[in-house]
C-alpha cells in the first residue's frame, strides 16, 4: 500500500439543516407541553436558536431547534398567510 492512500475513514461533523424563517414570520411553536404562536424576531445564522414575540402578551421566548422544540410556519403550501 502507497504512502497517499489513506484507507482510515475521516469522521466528518454531522451538521443538522434547522428549518429556515425570515424575520417577522408567523409561526406555531411546541415545546414540551407549551404550545403556542408567534412571530420570528431573530435567529442565528444556523437558525440553531429562534427567537420569537409570542402572541397573547407571553413576551419574546428563546427556542433550541431540535432538543425537543418544534417550530413551523402557519402560512399555507402554497405560501400565503393561514386564514383563522
Amino acid at each position: 500500500m502507497s504512502a497517499t492512500q489513506d484507507t482510515t475513514p475521516r469522521r466528518t461533523r454531522n451538521r443538522v439543516r434547522h428549518p429556515r424563517f425570515t424575520i417577522g414570520e408567523h409561526v406555531r411553536f411546541a415545546e414540551g407541553s407549551v404550545k403556542g404562536t408567534g412571530v420570528v424576531d431573530a435567529a442565528k445564522a444556523d437558525f440553531s436558536i429562534v427567537w420569537l414575540w409570542t402572541d397573547g402578551g407571553n413576551g419574546r421566548r428563546m427556542f433550541l431547534q431540535g432538543l425537543g422544540t418544534i417550530i413551523e410556519s402557519t402560512a399555507d403550501p402554497d405560501g400565503e398567510q393561514g386564514s383563522a
